[in-house]
């Protein structure tokens, strides 16, 4: 469900699904800019409402967090009919969906979205998980939410890192999977205007692969184009997902060109867009050692060997490609300053 300014009919959208209770899942952030909004239109549909407020960063992903929601939730007395609404960015989603899959071993999740990234990507497909230390998405599920309400008056007042950061996974569908994306991206004037569109396209190239793959057993995998590096620099580097996002597909359209899978003249026009939304190539301060170490660790790594998704051509991506270590290392060396 994609149109701007759904949040002002949440209890119409809802008053056929029959929940017996709500429960507001929120970071600090958004339960400031639309905690109330939310609670008065959920208010409409007399039934209990009650609400879990956390930090919304990376470091709250983690067992301790997800373990007091899911006692708050029984303490709540929320039963198998309750409906779990969550209302912020990856972070709060990824929890959400975990926390909906075990309580009662499954009740309804209702994602509501409030980053760009979170409407194009992290919202969308079902896959929530938490953190174990410094290893990303270690512990999760993949479980369909009963909604998504992509509200796309919500950016506006989203921070400008934070909007740059979600273009990264915008840029990521058009490298990928689109053309017309990619050149739609390469001379929009005005981008805000192109919002919806833009958003809806990411939307409906992701359906289209977890409809074909929806509990990643083989091509869902493409969409983590540029994430094997990406996590790794991310969860090192402490910075904004996007902008790790944009340094691994820069490593990985470099692999890709020296493992003879892409022509350098498309890899040149990939770096640029990546450039064009003010998107790193680089990042200071990791030892080549500390990220390849990293890598090893990723979910996509089978008996040790890290398995990559590569490009091909604009639009066309390639999974489960194994790399020489000398030519990762050698890129590691090109995009770590």
């Amino acid at each position: 469900m994609i149109e701007n300014g759904l949040l002002n009919h949440l209890s119409d959208i809802l008053s056929s699904y029959q929940h017996s209770s709500y429960v507001l899942f929120l970071d600090k952030t958004t339960n400031e800019l639309f905690g109330n909004q939310v609670q008065k239109e959920l208010s409409l549909l007399k039934k209990k409402i009650s609400k879990f407020v956390i930090e919304g960063t990376e470091e709250s992903k983690n067992i301790d967090t997800l373990v007091k929601f899911l006692s708050f939730l029984k303490k709540e007395g929320m039963d198998r009919k309750g409906c779990l609404i969550a209302v912020g960015g990856g972070v709060i989603g990824d929890i959400a969906t975990v926390a909906a899959g075990l309580y009662f071993r499954g009740i309804d999740c209702i994602q509501i979205p409030t980053t760009l990234l979170a409407q194009v990507d992290s919202a969308i497909g079902g896959k929530g998980a938490i953190n174990i230390g410094t290893h990303k998405n270690t512990i999760g599920i993949i479980r369909q939410p009963r909604l998504v309400i992509v509200d796309t008056e919500l950016l506006a007042s989203l921070p400008k890192e934070q909007f740059t950061s979600g273009m990264a996974e915008v840029v990521k569908y058009a490298i990928a999977f689109d053309n017309e994306l990619f050149e739609k991206l390469q001379t929009t004037k005005d981008l805000r205007s192109k919002l919806p569109w833009i958003i809806n396209r990411c939307i409906t190239i992701k359906m289209g692969i977890v409809k074909k793959d929806p509990l990643e057993q083989n091509i869902r995998a493409l969409v983590n184009f540029g994430h094997t590096v990406g996590q790794a620099i991310e969860l090192l580097a402490k910075i904004p997902h996007g902008y790790a996002i944009a340094i691994g597909m820069t490593f990985a359209i470099k692999v890709s060109v020296r493992m003879h899978l892409l022509h350098k003249s498309m890899a040149d026009a990939a770096l640029e867009l990546i450039k064009q939304y003010k998107l790193p190539t680089t990042v200071q301060g990791l030892s080549v050692n500390d990220i390849y170490r990293q890598i090893h660790e990723d979910k996509k790594t089978v008996s040790n060997v890290p398995r990559f998704v590569l490009l091909t051509k604009i639009g066309e991506v390639k999974p489960n490609q194994i790399v020489p270590e000398e030519i990762i290392l050698d890129v590691l060396q090109e995009i770590l300053l």
